[in-house]
């Protein structure tokens, strides 16, 4: 994103916030959004009582062991994700983890997708806790959504007194279901983007103008599934331009509207680009014919933002911390002061590891 870009998005954040303001101070934000509230000028809520009936069910149990089976899973990949990220980062020097921050590393489309992917995570983690709340006959007082800047978020408040008092499988099937939500969600996301995706190929998004591309008449959303017989790989491509010897090219593409097709391009000496932009991976034949290449990237990156955003609220919300829902679960199943030594040894692991592998 170039400075430009940023500067019309804050003046876009600026303006929204300005007039929310405004109708806030003016009292017609909360006529607009029923139960809305401004707070501290830049956070808003909008909170509804709950009118759900909590039924107390008699396979509380069953579904506290099932959550709870669930929750020692999330912890395994999360503490797994951590140790080998951290693993990596020492043996390679590369930095591992980057820390998601709107409008500076996650720019453009991809904010669209953030924001939606974050939407639906936040939103199906706290149906979830609900859900199971009423069932464990725990009240829903009150739920609700949040915009933080431009973060949406969802929420609910159950009775903390009469949660308190339920049994201990209540007390772990509410909490670990929304972490059991956003783990399902992240495996569903990934699976559907693997089915998707051919292992070999690429989707031309540009061409340059007089490039090599442009002069052989390759187009934007092409999709390049082989070279000379070859799987279309970025090394297979680089390969082949790199010779500075005439070569020619042989492309097996799809073309939207047009279907499978050759394009044969001439490479003259000391010729090394092609001069396209491109996503190094293909949609399979099927799901081409069906959606279009289009349809297939945006359908791609939305299932690939929804995997990180999900995979990354179970990471945090499945470790033991004090804040989190592992920290809570910990604490009922341990007892405080267990709870309290496993809670600082998961903080203190966490801390190194984003000091051998964050990007901060």
């Amino acid at each position: 994103m170039d400075l430009q870009e940023v500067l019309t998005l804050l003046l876009a954040l600026l303006l929204l916030w300005i007039a929310l303001n405004a109708l806030w101070r003016l009292r017609v934000l909360s006529r607009l959004i029923p139960g809305a509230e401004l707070r501290y000028g830049v956070l808003l809520v909008a909170k509804k009582p709950g009118k759900a009936t909590p039924k107390k069910t008699t396979s509380i149990r069953l579904l506290g062991l099932v959550g709870g089976l669930l929750y020692l899973l999330a912890l395994a990949l999360s503490l797994y994700a951590l140790l080998a990220t951290a693993a990596k980062s020492i043996h390679t020097g590369e930095r591992g983890i980057i820390v998601l921050i709107p409008g500076l590393n996650v720019v453009g489309e991809d904010l669209l997708y953030f924001l939606v992917a974050v939407f639906i995570a936040v939103s199906l983690h706290e149906y979830l806790h609900a859900k199971i709340a009423l069932k464990a006959g725990v009240p829903v007082k009150s739920w609700g959504i949040m915009l933080a800047l431009i973060i949406p978020a969802a929420f609910i408040e159950v009775d903390e007194e009469v949660f308190e008092k339920a049994s201990k499988a209540a007390k772990v099937a509410i909490l670990s279901m929304g972490i059991a939500a956003n783990l399902a969600l992240a495996l569903l996301s990934a699976q559907i983007a693997q089915f998707i995706v051919q292992p070999g190929g690429f989707v031309i998004t540009s061409i340059e103008n007089g490039s090599l591309a442009d002069r052989y008449g390759l187009k934007p959303h092409d999709v390049v599934y082989y070279i000379n017989g070859t799987s279309a790989t970025i090394d297979a491509l680089r390969t082949f331009l790199n010779n500075t010897e005439p070569a020619v090219l042989v492309l097996q593409i799809y073309r939207p509207g047009e279907g499978l097709k050759e394009v044969v391009v001439y490479k003259g000496r000391n010729e090394t680009r092609l001069g396209v932009t491109l996503i190094p991976l293909a949609p399979n034949e099927r799901v081409v014919w069906l959606i279009g290449t289009l349809w297939f990237i945006h359908v791609f990156k939305a299932l690939m933002w929804i995997y990180v955003v999900n995979f990354g609220l179970m990471l945090i919300n499945a470790l033991p911390l004090f804040i989190t829902d592992g920290g809570r679960i910990v604490d009922i199943l341990l007892g405080p002061k267990a709870s309290k030594a496993v809670n600082a040894i998961a903080l203190a692991l966490l801390l190194l590891v984003l000091v051998f592998s964050g990007r901060l």
